[in-house]
């Protein structure tokens, strides 16, 4: 579904810039975007995220568009505080500033300042599913909205990594955050129901992770589910098993290939709603960014209000 959406010219654009976002990218790519608004007379406001929640309180007073300029955590951070209205969040755009920058990449915004402000001006937008998770963990009862997936096990692992590496970006990163992760991997009895059409099916299994996707790629690229799409009201759910280190690296070395849904310790399904029961807590990370270390359980699923998206 896609309609025009008119901006006002008495209501601006609210940009929101992290300027740490990409290892310090953030701040130079706002500057880019507000030259371009500017350069098409769109008028615009400007805030700049100084850390964590500050992006979700920003949005929330958003009065209509908003533009994130960061990676896949501003991302998400915005979409945990934009308002309903009408069933529906945004109308949101992104310019890719990030680290992975997997949701940009899914939902097809340009990389270009002066092409996603042309898009801006055209006004069209489209709507796109919301993943949801609701969780237990070493904060309590937690609920949060995710705008790419949401992973539990390995996947937070190499998240929790990434954060503390340095200088690199993208794939690289990834594959080095996975690398060291590896060294500390290990597999946890789960219990997990998946409900799809009002039906639901538990199956019990070892799990490295479980990554449940609204978007094709997370990792900087990585191709976990690459028929997913961000507007089917489905969850494409990924589930991982490996014996041994060797056995992940192998199965690395396929996911980068996209050549992991032949192998036996992959399994890939679709659901409205996941339900994950760990053996023993494991870590959760939503959108490239850990949310919780010691989740005791989780259940995943798509929102009641969708997202407007520029087309």
């Amino acid at each position: 579904m896609a309609r025009d959406f008119v901006q006002s010219n008495v209501t601006p654009l609210l940009v929101i810039a992290n300027p740490r976002a990409g290892r310090g990218r953030g701040g130079p790519r706002a500057e880019e975007l507000t030259r371009a608004l500017r350069a098409a007379d769109l008028p615009f406001t400007l805030a700049h995220s100084n850390g964590p929640g500050h992006a979700t309180a920003l949005a929330a007073g958003a009065p209509g568009g908003v533009v994130a300029v960061g990676g896949d955590g501003s991302v998400h951070e915005i979409l945990n505080g934009l308002p309903a209205r009408g069933g529906m969040l945004g109308p949101l755009a992104v310019l890719p500033a990030g680290s992975g920058d997997d949701f940009a990449g899914a939902a097809g915004f340009p990389r270009s300042a002066a092409a996603l402000v042309e898009r801006l001006r055209a006004g069209t937008v489209r709507a796109i599913d919301v993943g949801t998770a609701e969780f237990d963990c070493e904060h309590g009862r937690m609920r949060r909205r995710f705008a790419n997936n949401a992973g539990l096990g390995f996947e937070a692992a190499v998240v929790a990594a990434a954060a503390n590496a340095r200088w690199l970006r993208g794939r690289p990163l990834y594959l080095a955050a996975t690398l060291q992760a590896v060294r500390h991997q290990r597999l946890v009895d789960c219990e997990l129901d998946y409900t799809i059409d009002g039906t639901t099916t538990t199956t019990r299994l070892p799990l490295l992770f479980v990554s449940a996707c609204n978007g094709n790629r997370v990792g900087g690229g990585l191709p976990f589910v690459p028929g997913a799409r961000l507007d089917d009201g489905q969850l494409d759910v990924l589930q991982v098993t490996a014996a041994s280190r060797r056995a992940t690296l192998v199965l690395l070395w396929r996911l980068l290939r996209a050549r992991h849904g032949s192998d036996a310790r992959v399994r890939l399904a679709r659901c409205t709603q996941l339900a994950v029961r760990p053996a023993t807590p494991l870590p959760l990370a939503m959108d490239g960014e850990l949310v919780a270390r010691s989740v005791t359980r989780a259940r995943l699923g798509i929102d009641a209000a969708r997202l407007w998206l520029y087309a």
